[in-house]
């Protein structure tokens, strides 16, 4: 008497786990990136005596530009009407932007994932009378 045994087996790790995209592909992926919300880091300097509320508040009242990396290296900035072009690359922990009129700008502590872009931003906000109040943020984008 004889037993036959059939194992199979694939040698396809197909087991319905998207890849491990790049950063540059999740960039691109997500795009256009809207800002959603900010997150206080740090208060530098508090001579306006804010609370982290109104601070927050500040932050989430300003103007930030909408991100749509595209897969060319170019990523396209929009605030309000006003459109400027810029090639990216990913620096370690920062996201370096360069516009077509050469001028820089470096996203530091650059974060990216298939649903959030965020990024450190420096923030201040001066009174009439120069009281000054410096915080560095992390701006989220959805």
């Amino acid at each position: 008497m004889s037993i036959l045994v059939f194992s199979c087996s694939s040698d396809d790790d197909s087991s319905g786990q998207p890849e491990d995209l790049s950063q540059t592909e999740l960039l691109v992926n997500g795009s256009p990136w809207s800002f959603d919300r900010a997150e206080i880091e740090s208060v530098n300097l508090n001579n306006l005596d804010l609370t982290n509320e109104e601070i927050i508040n500040i932050t989430e009242n300003r103007s930030f530009p909408t991100f749509d990396f595209k897969d060319n290296g170019n990523v396209l900035l929009e605030n309000n009407g006003d459109e400027v072009t810029a090639s990216f690359a990913i620096l370690n922990d920062n996201l370096e932007l360069v516009a077509q009129d050469g001028s820089e700008l470096t996203l530091e502590s650059f974060e990216v994932n298939e649903t959030e872009f965020s990024f450190e931003s420096q923030q201040e906000e001066v009174d009439s009378n120069e009281n000054i109040t410096l915080w560095t943020a992390v701006l989220i984008y959805n």
